[in-house]
């Protein structure tokens, strides 16, 4: 193999390798943002499962005082 030959084979090899970190990059940014949008996602859970929470409470609180009010049997 010449040497033109091998650096034509290496300028190949390189823009392999370019266009293979180029498609990584693409791949970690999407990745990235995927991450981000279940991480908001995740908190809307938790703020839903919170006032869930809040709203069993109350309802707890509102029978048990329902349950005083009736006279004993």
């Amino acid at each position: 193999m010449t040497t033109q030959q091998q650096l034509d084979r290496l300028t190949q090899i390189a823009g392999t390798t370019l266009d293979s970190i180029h498609a990584l990059e693409r791949t970690t940014a999407a990745l990235a943002q995927t991450a981000e949008r279940h991480d908001r996602e995740i908190g809307a859970l938790i703020a839903i499962s919170e006032q869930n929470a809040a709203n069993w409470k109350n309802l707890e609180r509102q029978w048990q005082a329902y349950l005083q009010r009736i006279p004993p049997q």
